[in-house]
């Protein structure tokens, strides 16, 4: 659920402290591993209460900074951005859903999504990078697919070009 809401890696989410969420002003600090800066996101309440569930209901009562942990002891963080996915994973496939190699359905689909999420929304390349903690906006060339609505805008007609034959009817 934080992940889809904010578009946070699956490496930032297995090195997620308590400390790092503001619960009173919903909103989740950290430093990014891969780029090392910090960043600053809001927490939607569906989010909030799904970590706060978690938290008080789920995760083990142990002196672990660490917000998520394994389900068995001993307890400790997830080790990596597998020991995430793998937990998308689990729920995938005990939903039937069918998985192929390539065909998105993997946790990072949930910063894709914020990322094309974003862009719909008319959000600057600044302000989208910042959000996904890239260190420059022209990872964005690359990285949101190609809007075929925005394309449309582009386009241009034929008006006004004489048309010799009809091949395109």
């Amino acid at each position: 659920m934080l992940a889809s809401v904010t578009g946070i890696r699956a490496i930032d989410i297995a090195n997620l402290k308590l400390r790092d969420i503001n619960w009173k002003e919903m909103t989740v600090y950290f430093i990014q591993c891969k780029t090392g800066f910090g960043v600053s996101l809001p927490m939607e309440s569906v989010a909030a209460e799904a970590v706060a569930d978690y938290i008080l209901n789920g995760r083990p009562d142990v002196a672990i900074p660490y917000v998520f942990l394994t389900v068995d002891p001993p307890f400790r963080k997830l080790n990596d951005k597998s020991s995430v996915a793998n937990v998308l994973n689990k729920y995938v496939k005990l939903e039937n859903i069918e998985k192929r190699p390539r065909d998105g359905k993997t946790f990072h689909a949930f910063r894709r999504n914020m990322g094309i999420w974003l862009l719909n929304s008319g959000a600057e390349p600044e302000l989208i990078s910042q959000v996904l903690g890239h260190q420059s906006k022209d990872v964005l060339k690359r990285y949101l697919p190609l809007d075929t609505s925005k394309l449309e805008i582009c386009a241009l007609n034929f008006d006004g070009i004489p048309v010799k034959s009809e091949v395109y009817r």
